[in-house]
């Protein structure tokens, strides 16, 4: 973002370069997780304060808001014994006198090594007594659920500082998330949580899509959640104010672009083939899938929807010489079984002395196809090295589905009582709702579409359903109808029909998508599964580097972060540059 030259005209391009950023990504500070109690769902509201400690991007670590969220949280615990039953009143008051002056006792006794430990379990303690104090009252339960998860994290914390002061996080990624937390006192009510049912949402972390497969490294979601929590600048969240490829790879691809870098588009990595002494890659076969038309010698992948730069659901058909046959077929290009043919095979040597003329060379490989790809394109690299092996074996990947409604009634003409939120914990497969109304003053709508609301609803895709197109929209077609009813019945009110359900005449337009080829499905962090991922430089073979977020990066979790760490990476291991410290929190914590 910081690099990218907008046009003068460019929606973006307001008060400067230094303030771009701020005009593509706005804050979102409040957020909504559900429970289901009996029949009903009961919401969780959390509006995180906005923070005034450098802007995301700087480079600078930030790693100050324990002291914040535990005022939050004192604060939190007052309110709510002043609005539970008059009897819970008095139990409190002995903790009122204490408020004020508890968080500047607390911050000077953490200051002092040798009493810290012996304060925090002694503050422990304290906090477990208080607990007992919570068991009813709704604002209560909710605080002491907080307080469970809060103090099982810190005990868990002590108990391994050794291991994790010698090996990060990573230390824990052994055990599951919900494992640790029972293991260090947290109940089984604050386990099974909306907050850590919302934690598992967030990263598709289903194994084969399935409910009852939940699985998230103890180490790799701690530090999510440290990170996002405690580390935050600004806002905790933020919204890309068009979709995130427009936001965030239209900027990526066109700098790149810019700096000469070329991008062939509709080619397929077939086969990565290693040398004869198994150490290095000698081969990679591409095949390419079309023919551009008009003796174009590049594809121009975005079109223009007011002012910016956006990636199509589609090919541009109009650039490609073969599209009729294509969309006649019904063919899916990014599906490498769907049974289109090569328009030809190339070949990639590696660099050995003069090359031919024509000949396609290249003297490093940078490999950053996702992992769920690697069993058909790399077996050699499999066969041939024992770590290799293990990392395609242990770094597991989900499929994912989602639905995009543009509805005709508002946010509130939904039915719905709050302001626009991301939603989560809801019922599966689409377990996560984002209100993403803000983006139609980006679309390229007509008036007469009447189109007032989007809704974006994803989850995991049980590896169950047949992965061809009409098994895996019939599917989608299913959960979406489930979801919308559920949210009928409990969030969207009105939008619910006499019979129950909801009411599709609200629906203006609507995109389905199903992940399920083996480059597009997302990467998980299992337990047991850190330990085999490989860092960037550290593939195994003399020539290739890897890049992605299921590599060994500092974070180790599906997100942009990791991806964009572990480029990094890929580029220091290249060349030098950045150097590692300037990778922010790469180290930890």
């Amino acid at each position: 973002m910081a690099e990218w030259k907008l046009p003068a005209d460019h929606p973006w391009n307001v008060d400067g370069p230094a303030n771009r950023w701020r005009h593509a990504f706005k804050p979102a500070s409040y957020s909504v997780v559900v429970e289901k109690r009996g029949a009903n769902w009961e919401e969780w509201d959390f509006d995180m304060p906005i923070r005034d400690n450098g802007e995301p991007g700087d480079g600078k670590k930030h790693f100050d808001g324990f002291w914040s969220l535990l005022n939050a949280l004192a604060v939190g615990l007052m309110s709510a014994a002043d609005t539970e039953h008059g009897k819970h009143r008095r139990r409190f008051e002995r903790v009122r006198p204490i408020k004020h002056g508890f968080f500047h006792a607390l911050r000077t006794l953490f200051m002092l090594p040798v009493r810290a430990v012996q304060f925090l379990i002694a503050l422990l303690g304290w906090m477990r007594t208080i607990l007992k104090l919570l068991d009813s009252g709704d604002a209560l339960r909710k605080i002491a659920i907080l307080l469970d998860l809060g103090l099982a994290t810190i005990w868990g914390l002590l108990c391994n500082w050794w291991k994790i002061s010698r090996h990060s996080l990573d230390a824990l990624d052994d055990m599951e998330m919900r494992d640790f937390l029972r293991r260090y006192g947290a109940r089984e009510s604050s386990v099974n949580s909306p907050v850590i049912g919302s934690i598992y949402d967030a990263v598709f972390a289903q194994v084969g899509g399935d409910p009852a497969k939940e699985n998230f490294a103890a180490g790799a979601g701690l530090r999510s959640m440290l990170r996002i929590l405690l580390g935050y600048k600004h806002s905790m969240f933020f919204k890309m104010q068009a979709g995130m490829g427009d936001t965030v790879f239209t900027p990526l691809y066109e700098v790149l672009k810019a700096r000469g870098v070329k991008f062939r588009y509709f080619h397929q990595v077939r086969a990565i083939e290693l040398s004869e002494d198994k150490k290095s890659v000698a081969r990679v076969r591409i095949g390419r899938q079309v023919t551009l038309r008009d003796g174009r010698t590049e594809y121009d992948p975005l079109v223009t929807v007011k002012g910016l730069g956006c990636w199509p659901s589609e090919a541009q058909w109009d650039q490609i010489e073969e599209a009729a046959q294509i969309q006649a077929g019904g063919y899916n290009l990014e599906n490498p079984q769907s049974g289109w043919a090569d328009r030809e095979e190339l070949v990639l040597r590696k660099r050995e002395g003069e090359e031919e003329e024509g000949e396609l060379v290249f003297d490093r490989v940078v490999l950053g196809i996702s992992i769920g790809a690697f069993r058909f394109i790399c077996p050699e690299l499999i066969a041939a090295n024992a770590k290799f092996k293990a990392m395609v074996d242990h770094v597991l990947t989900v499929r994912t589905e989602a639905i995009q409604l543009w509805m005709k009634p508002d946010l509130a003409g939904l039915g719905w009582k709050g302001a626009p939120a991301v939603f989560g914990n809801f019922i599966d497969p689409m377990n996560t709702w984002a209100d993403m109304s803000h983006l139609l003053p980006r679309e390229d709508l007509k008036p007469t579409e009447d189109i007032h609301s989007v809704a974006y609803l994803c989850g995991p895709m049980p590896d169950s359903v047949p992965p061809d197109d009409v098994s895996a929209s019939a599917h989608v077609r299913q959960s979406a109808e489930a979801v919308t009813a559920e949210l009928a019945r409990s969030f969207w009110t009105d939008t619910a029909t006499p019979v129950g359900g909801f009411n599709p005449a609200l629906v203006a337009m609507e995109y389905l998508r199903w992940n399920v080829t083996p480059s597009e499905r997302y990467v998980l962090t299992v337990a047991g599964s850190t330990k085999h991922r490989l860092a960037p430089g550290d593939s195994g073979f003399k020539n290739l580097t890897l890049a992605g977020d299921w590599t060994s990066n500092g974070w180790n979790a599906g997100c942009v972060e990791a991806t964009v760490m572990s480029g990094m990476l890929a580029s220091h291991a290249i060349s030098g540059y950045p150097k590692r410290k300037d990778i922010a929190y790469v180290d930890g914590p």
